[in-house]
């Protein structure tokens, strides 16, 4: 069990340090691949395996053999994962500072705008909840009247009116 735990850290840190050293982003290498970016990141952590014909699509998108995503090469003593000669610099670590705490930080990555994955969660409540709150102009099917509403699927202005379109369909039946 354990050993299994060390083999599947293994892939997962080559498949990074691959998607790194081919100077993609996971979305980049994503798109590219057809693989979701989140079926990469999980890769990547540890948390999930990929198939072998996943393998070939991102072995191919980083410029590699499979067989070098799967050797160990740390027992051979080389490098898990060869640079290309026509790589750009790789990024450097930036100041940042996070939206949702004001946490100064060393951002990891030139995409990288939260300080944690609780900000990155924060802030998708608070737009949720922004998304929510905001009024919507409609008008009621029955009087014609512009109303405002926060529920995507609003028909009617008040309740008489709804009853008045409950009241119609019920003598047409």
């Amino acid at each position: 069990m354990a050993q299994s735990r060390r083999i599947v850290r293994g892939l997962a840190e080559r498949l990074r340090s691959a998607r790194e050293a081919a100077g993609l982003t996971q979305i980049q290498a994503g798109k590219k691949s057809g693989v979701h970016q989140v079926s990469i990141s999980q890769f990547e952590l540890g948390k999930h395996t990929p198939t072998i014909l996943t393998l070939c699509k991102l072995a191919e998108v980083y410029g590699l053999d499979v067989c070098d995503l799967l050797r160990d090469q740390s027992k051979l003593g080389t490098r898990s994962v060869p640079q290309k000669e026509a790589e750009p610099a790789p990024f450097e670590k930036r100041q940042r500072v996070c939206p949702v705490c004001s946490q100064s930080f060393m951002a990891p990555r030139s995409d990288a705008v939260y300080c944690s994955t609780q900000c990155v969660e924060n802030a998708k409540t608070t737009r949720r909840k922004k998304r929510r709150a905001e009024k919507r102009q409609f008008v009621c099917l029955v009087c014609s009247e512009p109303f405002q509403a926060a529920r995507s699927h609003a028909k009617y202005c008040t309740s008489v009116c709804r009853l008045a379109a409950y009241r119609s369909t019920e003598d047409r039946r």
